[in-house]
């Protein structure tokens, strides 16, 4: 369905004495459908704001605690708002001399403002986020990432889903070219029974994916890359939902 989404954010970072690190952040984001039927069930805004405490270890590594809160609010009858928070402990930057990103995990607690039914009203689940890269070789890195969240739903009466995902990846240098490969694996688990094709059942759709990408550095400002990527949905309700994609995109890409 088509669809336009605005989203508009501003962060800060304020340091305190050699190590202790503050920060502030705030978003907020408009979701509206163009179809009428969509748009009443659909249409809402997100808010998330907060702030994080962290300390220096050492100039390129810091430990983290983090907290939000979350909104989600329908501008037509959905009884799907909701509020909720969210606390997440970590720590970013150098982890070891070749070990490079950011490692992050805490809880997230929601609750819906309108009663619906035997519908699930409260959830509280563990969230992480995981971006790694590993310098295996002077020309060789490693990744890794791997997420596990909350998402928004509109399937049946389930006004949420819990998403698990991971990926790996491998890039190569040589002079002005590198090539990479990467592969993931997506499990997306709803909590309220649901009825299609005949099935009744708690939807689970596992979704797996694999790519290669190369690209040319034509300049120190301008560089150029191809990207292939297939992707493949295995849904327990499979009529309605199994699909595979193949995805190839050209990127050009000036940096100042």
């Amino acid at each position: 369905e088509r669809r336009w989404q605005n989203t508009a954010g501003a962060s800060a970072l304020l340091r305190s004495g050699r190590s202790l690190i503050y920060g502030l952040d705030g978003q907020h984001t408009v979701h509206k459908y163009l179809s009428r039927t969509l748009g009443g069930f659909l249409n809402r805004y997100e808010q998330t704001f907060g702030g994080s405490v962290g300390v220096e270890l050492q100039p390129k590594t810091k430990v983290f605690a983090a907290y939000h809160r979350n909104i989600i609010h329908y501008s037509a009858s959905r009884a799907a708002n909701s509020k909720g928070h969210a606390l997440e402990l970590g720590i970013d930057g150098d982890i070891t001399p070749l070990l490079h990103g950011k490692i992050s995990g805490g809880f997230h607690y929601r609750k819906y403002d309108n009663p619906s039914g035997s519908v699930t009203q409260e959830l509280l689940t563990w969230q992480t986020a995981i971006d790694l890269k590993y310098q295996v070789a002077r020309r060789t890195m490693l990744s890794l990432s791997a997420a596990r969240s909350v998402n928004v739903a509109t399937f049946g009466t389930n006004r949420f889903s819990v998403g698990n995902a991971v990926n790996f990846g491998v890039r190569h240098s040589l002079r002005k070219v590198a090539v990479g490969a990467d592969a993931g694996v997506s499990i997306d688990r709803y909590p309220e029974s649901s009825t299609a094709g005949g099935l009744s059942a708690n939807r689970r759709d596992d979704t797996y994916s694999w790519g290669l990408n190369a690209s040319y550095k034509i300049r120190e400002w301008l560089s150029s890359g191809v990207f292939f990527n297939r992707m493949q949905r295995h849904s327990i309700f499979s009529r309605q939902f199994n699909y595979e994609v193949n995805r190839t995109s050209l990127e050009f890409k000036v940096t100042f």
